[in-house]
Protein backbone atom coordinates (compact mmCIF):
# COMPACT_ATOMS: atom_id res chain seq x y z
CA UNK A 1 0.00 0.00 0.00
CA UNK A 2 1.57 3.24 -0.79
CA UNK A 3 2.21 6.28 1.86
CA UNK A 4 0.35 8.89 0.37
CA UNK A 5 1.93 11.26 2.83
CA UNK A 6 5.55 10.23 1.17
CA UNK A 7 4.61 9.82 -2.28
CA UNK A 8 5.29 12.91 -4.44
CA UNK A 9 3.23 12.06 -7.06
CA UNK A 10 0.09 12.44 -5.15
CA UNK A 11 0.89 15.20 -2.62
CA UNK A 12 3.18 17.21 -5.44
CA UNK A 13 -0.01 18.63 -7.04
CA UNK A 14 -1.08 20.20 -3.59
CA UNK A 15 2.16 21.48 -2.80
CA UNK A 16 2.38 23.16 -6.00
CA UNK A 17 -1.12 24.78 -5.70
CA UNK A 18 0.18 26.26 -2.36
CA UNK A 19 3.30 27.32 -3.17
CA UNK A 20 2.11 29.06 -6.50
CA UNK A 21 -1.46 30.53 -4.98
CA UNK A 22 1.18 31.87 -1.78
CA UNK A 23 3.89 33.30 -4.14
CA UNK A 24 1.06 34.77 -6.68
CA UNK A 25 -0.41 36.91 -3.73
CA UNK A 26 3.30 37.35 -1.84
CA UNK A 27 2.95 41.20 -2.98
CA UNK A 28 4.22 43.17 -0.18
CA UNK A 29 7.04 42.52 2.27
CA UNK A 30 4.72 40.84 5.23
CA UNK A 31 3.66 38.37 2.60
CA UNK A 32 7.20 37.86 1.31
CA UNK A 33 8.41 37.15 4.74
CA UNK A 34 4.79 34.60 5.15
CA UNK A 35 5.65 33.04 1.91
CA UNK A 36 9.56 32.90 2.97
CA UNK A 37 8.44 31.42 6.22
CA UNK A 38 6.22 28.80 4.35
CA UNK A 39 8.68 27.36 1.99
CA UNK A 40 11.12 26.68 4.95
CA UNK A 41 8.19 24.18 6.19
CA UNK A 42 7.80 22.69 2.94
CA UNK A 43 12.02 22.09 2.71
CA UNK A 44 11.78 20.89 6.47
CA UNK A 45 8.69 18.34 6.02
CA UNK A 46 8.91 16.81 2.06
CA UNK A 47 9.55 13.28 3.12
CA UNK A 48 11.17 12.87 -0.63
CA UNK A 49 14.93 13.17 -0.07
CA UNK A 50 16.23 13.87 -3.28
CA UNK A 51 13.35 16.41 -3.64
CA UNK A 52 14.40 18.23 -0.66
CA UNK A 53 18.16 18.21 -1.76
CA UNK A 54 16.73 19.51 -5.24
CA UNK A 55 14.69 22.19 -3.66
CA UNK A 56 17.36 23.47 -1.20
CA UNK A 57 20.12 23.70 -4.37
CA UNK A 58 17.79 25.59 -6.14
CA UNK A 59 17.18 28.23 -3.19
CA UNK A 60 21.27 28.34 -3.06
CA UNK A 61 21.44 29.22 -6.62
CA UNK A 62 18.15 31.49 -7.03
CA UNK A 63 17.73 33.26 -3.88
CA UNK A 64 13.80 34.80 -3.02
CA UNK A 65 16.08 37.96 -1.79
CA UNK A 66 16.68 38.31 -5.95
CA UNK A 67 13.11 38.70 -6.65
CA UNK A 68 11.72 40.61 -3.79
CA UNK A 69 11.57 43.90 -6.26
CA UNK A 70 10.44 42.05 -9.39
CA UNK A 71 7.84 44.30 -11.04
CA UNK A 72 5.99 44.13 -14.28
CA UNK A 73 6.04 46.80 -16.14
CA UNK A 74 2.90 48.36 -14.44
CA UNK A 75 4.76 47.91 -11.32
CA UNK A 76 2.90 44.62 -9.97
CA UNK A 77 5.10 42.80 -7.80
CA UNK A 78 5.70 39.56 -9.56
CA UNK A 79 9.41 38.28 -8.21
CA UNK A 80 8.35 35.33 -5.94
CA UNK A 81 5.80 33.98 -8.52
CA UNK A 82 8.23 34.05 -11.29
CA UNK A 83 10.61 32.63 -8.67
CA UNK A 84 8.17 29.79 -7.92
CA UNK A 85 7.38 29.07 -11.80
CA UNK A 86 11.15 29.08 -12.18
CA UNK A 87 11.15 26.07 -9.50
CA UNK A 88 8.58 23.84 -11.10
CA UNK A 89 9.89 24.64 -14.40
CA UNK A 90 12.98 23.48 -13.27
CA UNK A 91 11.28 20.09 -11.56
CA UNK A 92 9.71 19.86 -15.07
CA UNK A 93 12.85 19.24 -16.48
CA UNK A 94 14.15 17.13 -14.21
CA UNK A 95 11.15 14.82 -14.36
CA UNK A 96 10.67 15.56 -18.44
CA UNK A 97 7.56 17.28 -18.12
CA UNK A 98 6.57 20.04 -20.61
CA UNK A 99 7.54 23.82 -19.39
CA UNK A 100 4.87 26.20 -18.56
CA UNK A 101 4.46 29.14 -19.71
CA UNK A 102 4.75 32.25 -17.03
CA UNK A 103 2.29 34.52 -18.14
CA UNK A 104 -0.55 31.42 -18.42
CA UNK A 105 0.32 29.63 -15.15
CA UNK A 106 0.12 33.18 -13.36
CA UNK A 107 -2.84 33.90 -14.21
CA UNK A 108 -4.16 29.84 -13.43
CA UNK A 109 -3.03 30.75 -10.05
CA UNK A 110 -3.72 34.37 -9.19
CA UNK A 111 -6.46 35.01 -11.75
CA UNK A 112 -4.74 37.98 -13.14
CA UNK A 113 -3.07 39.04 -15.86
CA UNK A 114 0.08 40.46 -15.88
CA UNK A 115 2.51 41.72 -19.23
CA UNK A 116 5.78 39.78 -18.64
CA UNK A 117 7.44 40.74 -21.50
CA UNK A 118 9.24 43.60 -20.20
CA UNK A 119 10.83 41.53 -17.40
CA UNK A 120 12.41 38.68 -20.00
CA UNK A 121 15.74 38.18 -18.84
CA UNK A 122 14.63 37.29 -15.49
CA UNK A 123 12.53 34.61 -16.94
CA UNK A 124 15.48 32.68 -18.27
Amino acid sequence: MTNINSDIKIIGPGIWHILHTSAAYATEPEKMDEFDKLLEIVKKTIRCEECRKDLQDFIDKNPLSNYRTLNSKKGEPVGYYVWSWKLHNHVNTKLNKPQVNVQDSYKYYSGNSVCFSCIASKLK
